[in-house]
């Protein structure tokens, strides 16, 4: 995975100092997001819901859940909004906090489900650290059990990354959050607040002028 928190609340499509962003802009045309690439059938798209509906497709059995595929944009914002005052700082997933890149990418097993994989993901995120995510949700192949317990981990241990730069093993997400702060920030948190956003230089597709939807035309 490329992490690509936003540069800034003021306005979208930044791209400055970004790590990943412009490779986004260069490969699909603008600077939105999540943005996927399957190397397996040359597929690459944006858009949560169309993700989720190919992936389904694809790789698993059948249509997307209808609560990803059905969930107006509008009611979208707002439960993405509810997570945010949950992890209220900005430093937690959402703004770019300068940082040197690893040579290798990071590896994280974990699971969307797992509340504690959710500072570990942050720090990922904002630090733009490149990793490799081994999914091991309830339910998971056998097989993703015994890879994990082959990297030195349990069900007990989720999240566990593991560092191939330095050849740590880190359990927890608040030890992984702290783990990669200290080994790779350098520099300064943001220090922009809620009252910084503003919708200059979104489009219709962002979901987030009043009035339009995320499928309208761009503007």
């Amino acid at each position: 995975m490329l992490p690509t928190p936003r540069e800034t609340l003021k306005a979208y499509g930044v791209v400055k100092d970004s790590r990943y962003r412009g490779e986004v802009v260069r490969l699909g045309g603008e600077a939105m997001f999540p943005f996927m690439v399957d190397p397996n059938t040359g597929t690459s798209m944006y858009d949560s819901a169309a993700i989720v509906e190919y992936l389904q497709a694809t790789y698993g059995k059948g249509r997307g859940p209808w609560f990803v595929s059905g969930v107006a944009s509008a009611t979208n914002t707002v439960l993405l909004s509810l997570v945010v005052l949950c992890r209220p700082l900005l430093s937690m997933g959402i703004l770019r906090v300068p940082s040197r890149k690893p040579d290798q990418p990071l590896e994280l097993w974990g699971a969307e489900g797992f509340v504690g994989c959710r500072p570990a993901q942050e720090a990922l995120c904002s630090l733009e650290l490149p990793y490799r995510y081994h999914t091991v949700p309830v339910g998971a192949p056998a097989a993703k059990w015994e890879a994990l317990r082959a990297a030195g981990g349990s069900f007990w241990s989720l999240p566990l990354l593991v560092d191939p730069n330095t050849g740590a093993r880190v359990a927890g997400g608040t030890s992984v959050a702290e783990y990669l702060e200290a080994t790779y920030q350098t520099g300064d948190a943001p220090s922009e607040s809620a009252a910084d956003y503003s919708t200059q230089g979104a489009g219709a597709r962002h979901a987030t002028v009043p009035g339009v939807t995320r499928h309208s035309k761009r503007e």
